[in-house]
């Protein structure tokens, strides 16, 4: 399965970016894959590490490994961890 980002920028800002820009469209592409392979490798790293150390067996592939993290609860979207925060602060009163 895949996802569509969108955005919608002003004339003036779509300009100013390409002043800064060959391709908005594209450095906007690429800046986005970029974060995504940082946190998707973060996430790999993180979660190989841990099922060697719990003794569990590692998935075939990096996508089933990802994936498996936010399963397991070993990894949370910001939204959930935003949300158990504010819990916490709930709980604090």
């Amino acid at each position: 399965m895949t996802k569509t980002i969108t955005t919608e920028i002003s004339d003036a800002m779509y300009k100013a970016l390409e002043s800064a820009a060959l391709d908005p469209a594209e450095w906007a592409k690429s800046a986005i894959e970029l974060r995504c392979r940082e946190a998707y490798n973060e996430i790999y790293s993180t979660t190989v590490d841990r099922y060697l150390e719990e003794g569990i067996t590692v998935p075939g592939s990096k996508d089933e490994i990802v994936l498996d993290a936010f399963d397991r609860g070993w990894t949370k979207t910001v939204a959930q961890r935003n949300a158990e925060f504010d819990d916490e602060l709930d709980a604090k009163g």
